[in-house]
């Protein structure tokens, strides 16, 4: 068991998107179960982070009202009842089943979400409400509306946290004078187009918005890159004199594992990239670990050209790392935890990948060959992914065929 999920209900519903599309990607169920996992972790991170923040005056973090608004499955819900009353959090996604799965497993409240903000049925009012992903996908009339109606469901002191994805994701589109591109895609499996595509933002549109829908001069605060590395975090306060200025979040360095083999010698391989999103800061030590014991320390040191051009980050060139280890048993070694951690000038850590041996060696044909077919009957034929996503335009290696997919993820980091 990885040592992050000890205390953490690890159930996941079979038909959660985020999983079965990195299953699809990796085609390797372990290591899409690391990846969802530590995105869910690193997600409720963030939260937490505000969280903290908004009860360091006096206010009781249990007991706190919080609102993970278009939490899908609960990927990063699971995370936030292990630190707050699942009595005080409420799960909302359009996704029925995603609610009723949360309610009974993870013993919170909920209720179902719409398109059209106007029919949202909730009169509950709460201290925080934090949208991990919707503003990253909505036209610019849902935009609006929806940021309306989720400040008004604000306690009087209550915070609004939303993501958003920055023009600089934009791929190298340019946007409209408004600041705001909304492309007709998304990786989501059934919903609509119309309503559910891609959206890449500037701030200056974004503080308009909040000037339009609640009020001219509203303070906010835009987090840059503050959840999983991609999108940009705004916060509103239903208080119109909230100083933001003594909250600051730094960025935990970011990567990914791309492979991880274990041949029938017990050879033992894994790699992927690691870096900062800061020029100025760079990864310090990659440890890896199995059972707690530490194998290795490392540092990037390879060639990932198809990284930089991905993220547009030059520095990133040289992001890439690889281990290989002789000697794993893997009959005897099968549960163990193995375990990439990060570090980086900043003082900041993350872990990159943790699962056992065995679930994250170990491809499974069956499982891919069932989301593709799930693919074909759902997603429209004649749709496909924007210019405006990397995924159409980043070169991809031949060690790296999942690069695509990840750096969308990476770039999502949906629900």
């Amino acid at each position: 068991m990885a040592s992050y999920l000890a205390d953490i209900d690890r159930i996941i519903h079979p038909e959660d998107e985020m999983l079965l599309n990195a299953i699809t990607g990796l085609q390797n169920e372990g290591l899409a179960k690391a990846v969802y996992f530590r995105q869910g972790y690193e997600i409720n991170t963030t939260l937490q982070s505000i969280l903290d923040w908004h009860c360091s005056t006096g206010r009781d973090k249990t007991n706190c009202k919080v609102l993970d608004f278009a939490c899908g499955f609960g990927r990063a819900t699971r995370f936030l009842v292990a630190e707050v009353n699942p009595a005080n959090v409420w799960a909302s996604d359009i996704y029925k089943d995603a609610v009723s799965f949360q309610k009974k497993q993870f013993g919170v409240n909920g209720f179902e979400s719409c398109h059209a903000p106007s029919k949202l049925a909730c009169s509950e009012k709460f201290d925080l409400i934090f949208v991990a992903s919707l503003f990253t996908h909505l036209p610019q009339k849902r935009f609006e509306q929806w940021l309306e109606r989720l400040f008004n469901m604000l306690s009087p002191d209550g915070i609004l946290a939303f993501s958003v994805h920055d023009e600089a994701l934009a791929s190298g589109q340019k946007l409209p004078k408004n600041g705001f591109l909304f492309v007709k895609a998304s990786e989501s499996r059934s919903l609509n187009l119309e309503e559910y595509g891609a959206t890449y933002v500037t701030e200056g549109y974004v503080a308009k918005a909040i000037q339009r829908v609640i009020k001219s001069r509203w303070n906010y605060k835009r987090l840059p890159l503050a959840l999983c590395g991609s999108h940009d975090i705004y916060l509103i306060s239903r208080n119109p004199m909230q100083d933001f200025s003594t909250f600051s979040h730094t960025q935990p360095p970011v990567g990914y594992v791309d492979w991880f083999t274990l041949s029938s010698e017990g050879i033992l391989r894994i790699g992927g990239w690691a870096g900062e999103h800061d020029p100025a800061h760079s990864i310090t030590d990659i440890s890896i670990s199995i059972n707690q014991h530490i194998l290795a320390h490392l540092t990037p040191d390879m060639e990932r050209a198809d990284v930089a051009k991905a993220l547009n980050k030059n520095h990133f060139t040289q992001s890439g790392w690889d281990y290989s280890m002789p000697g794993i048993d893997p009959e005897n070694q099968a549960g163990d935890i193995i375990e990439v951690i990060l570090t980086s000038t900043t003082g900041k850590t993350s872990i990159l990948h943790s699962s056992t041996i065995s679930a994250a060696s170990r491809p499974i044909i069956e499982t891919l060959q069932h989301d593709e077919d799930m693919q074909k009957s759902v997603q429209p034929e004649t749709e496909a992914y924007p210019a405006a996503d990397v995924i159409s335009k980043a070169p991809v290696a031949p060690r790296c065929r999942f690069l695509s997919r990840l750096v969308s993820a990476f770039k999502s980091c949906n629900r």
